[in-house]
């Protein structure tokens, strides 16, 4: 009965509009929160948006707090695998029976919501709208002592930003969803800006100076505003063991030999950006984390498909890098930490990417290109992705379905003895993954 309670609340929610056309309205979501008595006012919440490094540093912040005793809840998405991964509660995905029971316990009120909004002529709650609404009731019922949030896309009228955020955190900002957010680093970096809200701690990876601009633009006066570099920063760090040994200082202490078992240098930022998001939050950032917390949390820290070794023989990497900046920090990463000068890639991106820039960046890396689609409506054209490859003079196919186009590479990387770099899209590493995991069940069975 639980198995399939869940599978009627996931297509329930799943027939709502994708979260792929968000509808730039704060409006229907402080609606049917407000109609749910406001649930994401129940607790404290960590606020994070930025380009690249969100959903990193948001389980690196999750792992600190729930080290340090608290009790968590982490929305983060897309999902890899299954839904119920968007919505965790003391860092393990909300059980499927629970699930359901938050769903029956907002359904019949945001149905409601809906029929408001239609006589005022606007759209229905969306899909993210939904599970964003589901992840505030789950958070409000069991209770948690903190909510880390990511914003879905955006910030200003993501349907996260009816949180009031005692910290508010910026990952990395660049260029991504353009038609949404805008065609420049500036427009895009106002857009995100505004997730601060008037009592936030601002806590900022390093920025571009346009970015950096509209963060302080949306600052109040005397509002704390801490930014790597400046407030915090990598000492020094060398690659250890499938991960780094590094150390770093804050404004309040130099934190000494930490071992960080992520690969690639971005998430040694996004390490320290949670760290000081940590500070922000426990002390207002005047109360350093102590050693022995931050370094059981920073070891046991986890981000799937970032970089993931997959497989050993051949070398098989995933990589969830989705834009022109995600690829850039792939490439960097495959020389800084595995020395991999040519690989056999397999690529599958989605129609509202940058595939262009993307391929362009990762070609000087590829022998054999392996070009598939995920199964989603989203997914870019393989064919169109060929035609480029072709123009940038790359060795390039089409290989329908993430399972044939892994098999494929697999066969031609153990030939030419090369490694494998996956990469373009979070679903096309999610099929991928979620294909290991019915193996290894009936392999258990």
């Amino acid at each position: 009965m639980p198995e399939a309670a869940f599978d009627a609340a996931y297509q329930q929610i799943m027939a709502r509009i994708g979260e792929a056309k968000p509808t730039p309205d704060l409006y229907p979501v402080q609606l049917a929160a407000e109609l749910l008595g406001d649930p994401q006012k129940a607790f404290p919440v960590i606020h994070i948006t930025g380009t690249n490094g969100k959903t990193s540093t948001a389980r690196i912040i999750e792992r600190i707090l729930r080290e340090h005793g608290l009790r968590t809840g982490r929305f983060t998405s897309p999902h890899l695998i299954d839904i119920t991964e968007r919505i965790s509660l003391d860092g393990e995905p909300i059980e499927k029976e629970m699930f359901a029971e938050h769903w029956e316990q907002i359904r019949p009120i945001l149905e409601i919501a809906d029929v408001k909004l239609a006589e005022m002529g606007k759209p229905a709650i969306t899909f993210f709208e939904a599970v964003t609404l589901l992840a505030f009731q789950a958070f409000a019922d069991t209770p948690v002592d903190v909510a880390i949030i990511e914003v879905g896309m955006g910030g200003e009228w993501d349907a996260t930003n009816v949180v009031e955020s005692e910290v508010a955190v910026f990952s990395q900002i660049d260029l991504d969803h353009g038609k949404q957010l805008g065609r420049t680093v500036s427009e895009v970096a106002k857009t995100k800006s505004g997730i601060i809200k008037t009592d936030s701690i601002v806590v900022s990876a390093a920025q571009s100076q346009e970015a950096e601009f509209q963060l302080r633009q949306k600052l109040l006066q005397d509002q704390k505003f801490l930014l790597e570099g400046v407030d915090f920063k990598v000492v020094s760090a060398k690659p250890e063991n499938g991960g780094y040994r590094f150390s770093f200082e804050t404004s309040q202490l130099g934190y000494q030999n930490l071992f960080l078992p992520l690969i690639g240098k971005y998430q040694l930022s996004n390490a320290v950006l949670a760290v000081a998001a940590c500070e922000a939050f426990l002390g207002g950032g005047t109360q350093p984390i102590p050693e022995p917390i931050l370094h059981s949390a920073l070891a046991d820290a986890t981000s799937p498909a970032r970089m993931q070794v997959f497989q050993k023989e051949p070398l098989t990497i995933l990589d969830a890098a989705h834009n022109p900046a995600g690829s850039r920090a792939l490439v960097e990463s495959l020389d800084e930490y595995f020395e991999i000068d040519s690989c056999v890639l397999v690529l599958a991106t989605m129609e509202d990417k940058d595939y262009p820039k993307m391929l362009e960046i990762l070609a000087p890396k590829v022998t054999k290109l392996i070009v598939t689609s995920a199964q989603t409506e989203r997914a870019a054209d393989p064919q169109q992705i060929l035609q480029l490859a072709e123009k940038l003079g790359l060795d390039s196919q089409v290989v329908e379905g993430s399972e044939l186009a892994l098999e494929y590479a697999t066969d031609i990387a153990l030939e030419q003895q090369l490694p494998v770099v996956v990469t373009g899209s979070v679903l096309l590493l999610g099929e991928i993954l979620e294909k290991q995991r019915l193996e290894a069940e009936i392999e258990e069975d």
